[in-house]
């Protein structure tokens, strides 16, 4: 099911190429007169107004991005705010789609190879796997995305969910979370995921766990000429369950 139905048509019909083929910008009206310290100003107000999604990266943070990672350009201040304001719409979307998403539910059978047995690590009679989950956020944006969507989404995301368990077969049941960690492997993506958090817990008598990893990714800006490095907030909810 493309998830993208289910999101909000983005208002981006003006977005053109320029340059590189990997860097994007906006055929907008600027007033000449917009100075860079009033878009500074402009941009730091956005971000105080929308801290749950938006803030500033640091310089070691963009240092961190692909080397020839490209800059999403903007011809004013008005139309970085309707692409962002429309951006936080389609990703808290997919966030609360994925979350409840039927299909978001991977079960043991799917991907055996995916996972890593050993025995006896943690406590008697307890074992220790990790299960790597992965998935493709453009996919399931859907295939008319906008551009710049495409541009700050990653293509590919994965989830390592380290566990312990009792059983085998039909009787195998979770008895801890040792860890989660998750990573962005799309080398051409503009971003750079940064894990903050993570919430586990069990359901199904422990035979099912249910992962949320939350995390900021790092993407880089021009607005008429003035970068801007920010992040923007967003989180991933995946289910494991035992055959």
């Amino acid at each position: 099911m493309k998830l993208k139905q289910k999101l909000s048509v983005a208002l981006l019909a003006g977005l053109v190429a320029v340059g590189p083929m990997t860097s994007k910008t906006f055929a907008a009206e600027v007033n000449p007169t917009t100075t860079q310290e009033e878009i500074q100003q402009q941009v730091s107000d956005y971000f105080a107004e929308n801290p749950d999604f938006l803030s500033y990266a640091t310089d070691d943070e963009l240092a961190n991005l692909p080397p020839d990672a490209p800059v999403v350009e903007f011809g004013s201040f008005e139309e970085f705010k309707q692409t962002m304001d429309q951006f936080q719409t389609d990703v808290h979307s997919y966030e609360s789609a994925m979350e409840f998403e039927p299909e978001n539910i991977i079960t043991e059978a799917e991907a055996p190879g995916t996972v890593s047995v050993y025995p006896n690590i943690i406590g008697e009679g307890d074992k220790v796997a990790i299960k790597e989950i992965v998935w493709h956020p453009r996919d399931d944006f859907g295939f008319w995305m906008d551009p710049i969507e495409e541009t700050l989404l990653p293509w590919k995301m994965y989830m390592d969910i380290n566990y312990s368990y009792t059983g085998s077969g039909s009787t195998k049941k979770f008895t801890k979370i040792n860890g989660v960690k998750s990573g962005d492997t799309d080398i051409l993506s503009i971003s750079s995921w940064q894990q903050t958090d993570k919430v586990t817990s069990f359901y199904d008598s422990n035979r099912g766990v249910k992962a949320t990893i939350y995390g900021d990714r790092i993407c880089q800006a021009s607005i008429f000429g003035v970068p801007v490095g920010f992040r923007y907030h967003e989180h991933f909810t995946k289910k494991y369950h035992f055959s």
